[in-house]
């Protein structure tokens, strides 16, 4: 892999990017509404990317091993450097096929969830552009619908943690809007090193602990998946709580995400299910506390 090719997958990832998604619950009239539906699966990496979300948060992390990568700037002797780290890492895991994986599991999970309405389901590597989304409302008949989900997974930008995330959107012919969107975001526990070092722990082993925790990462988000159709936000009330008074404090999805604060949907030893303040679904482990 030559430099030219890391500065490209520095850039993948924001190929597709929308605005900040608003949380839309599904209301029972819109559900309703559709006769039939088709679901369209989107993964656009073959794998995941090391690559920074800037020079400074790399190098803050523990020396700026990609740096210099997304500058296009890096001298030749540094090249020699990254490729030995991150060619090991990338034979231990390639034969890891996240999509075969994910579509086993999570297609399955809306399939129980809308039954014989979803007639038809597509996955592909291909995202629907932006300007196409913003058509499909004029371009879907009455009583069809169709569900559009995209997903990415990535370390954290001091590879410190393994992240999954999918964008969920729902179009319903008649409508102007969208009758469902959401976010379902899963943070891995911190594998206690940053930088070159996390690089060459995610690998060892035949990067078991990488493949543990993807395959985490993808049995959360039906978790995730189940329990926002449990439990939907309805006009600002969460509905079916699995308890009184219980909520999560608040707490950093990641080294660069957002504050998280909600009621708990899912409480277990080493992880919780919470729902944001902005209706957004997140997995966190325990330990990923503000502040400790």
């Amino acid at each position: 892999m030559n430099l030219k090719t890391w500065s490209l997958l520095a850039l993948l990832p924001l190929v597709g990017c929308v605005a900040m998604p608003q949380y839309i619950p599904l209301e029972p009239r819109s559900a309703a509404a559709i006769k039939d539906m088709r679901l369209v699966s989107a993964i656009y990496q073959d794998e995941i990317y090391l690559s920074a979300a800037s020079p400074g948060v790399v190098a803050g992390a523990g020396g700026g091993l990609l740096a210099g990568v997304i500058e296009s700037q890096i001298a030749k002797g540094r090249q020699d450097e990254i490729q030995a780290v991150v060619n090991p890492f990338y034979a231990s895991i390639d034969d890891v096929d996240f999509r075969k994986v994910y579509w086993a599991a999570v297609l399955p999970e809306f399939q129980k969830l809308h039954g014989a309405k979803i007639t038809e389901t597509k996955t592909t590597a291909a995202i629907i552009p932006n300007l196409e989304r913003g058509k499909l409302s004029t371009t879907l008949a009455a009583g069809k619908g169709l569900l559009y989900l995209q997903t990415r997974y990535s370390f954290t930008p001091d590879f410190a943690a393994l992240e999954v995330v999918t964008n969920a959107d729902l179009w319903v012919g008649g409508r102007a809007d969208l009758a469902f969107s959401n976010v379902f975001t899963y943070r891995s526990a911190n594998i206690g090193r940053t930088g070159r070092d996390a690089i060459a722990l995610w690998g060892r082993d035949g990067g078991k602990r990488y493949r543990a925790l993807l395959n985490e990462g993808i049995a959360e988000t039906v978790r995730m998946i189940r329990l926002d159709a449990a439990h939907p936000r309805i006009k600002g009330l969460d509905q079916n709580l699995p308890g009184s008074d219980r909520s999560i404090e608040v707490r950093k999805a990641g080294p660069s995400g957002p504050a998280v604060a909600g009621p708990l949907l899912a409480d277990q030893p080493a992880r919780v299910v919470v729902r944001n303040t902005d209706g957004q679904m997140f997995s966190l482990p325990r330990r990923t506390r503000t502040g400790r």
